[in-house]
């Protein structure tokens, strides 16, 4: 909430392209580390351009998305509970609700769809 209050204080948010933009530092990405990153470079008086591909609605990045969940696998609370659990299962839990709205980047130039990801990105 303070690193909010201080970037909010210091920070003149432009949504829009610029043609050229003078700053200190660039943070990629406004979830949570690159507005905390953002925060402190500005109450330290730097200039910062923050920059992330989602509009200001989405502010907040993956935990926006999430509402501030955490996804665990395998831990501790879920064993004494009896809960079973695996990264595989997590893995397939995760591509049937993660609702992707844009292919997985593939290095070879391409993109592939969820259901092919998992060859693409191992757990």
């Amino acid at each position: 909430m303070l690193a909010g209050a201080a970037l909010a204080s210091q920070a003149t948010p432009v949504f829009a392209a610029s043609s050229s933009y003078d700053a200190d530092a660039i943070v990629v990405g406004h979830g949570l580390a690159g507005l905390v990153a953002t925060a402190e470079l500005a109450a330290a008086g730097r200039k910062v351009l923050l920059l992330d591909q989602e509009p200001e609605a989405s502010l907040g990045g993956q935990a926006f998305w999430s509402f501030g969940g955490l996804f665990l696998v395998d831990s501790d609370e879920q064993r004494l509970m009896g809960i079973k659990d695996s990264h595989d299962l997590a893995w397939q839990d995760w591509l049937g609700t993660a609702g992707f709205d844009r292919g997985i980047d593939d290095p070879s130039g391409g993109s592939t769809s969820a259901s092919t990801a998992r060859s693409c990105c191992p757990a």
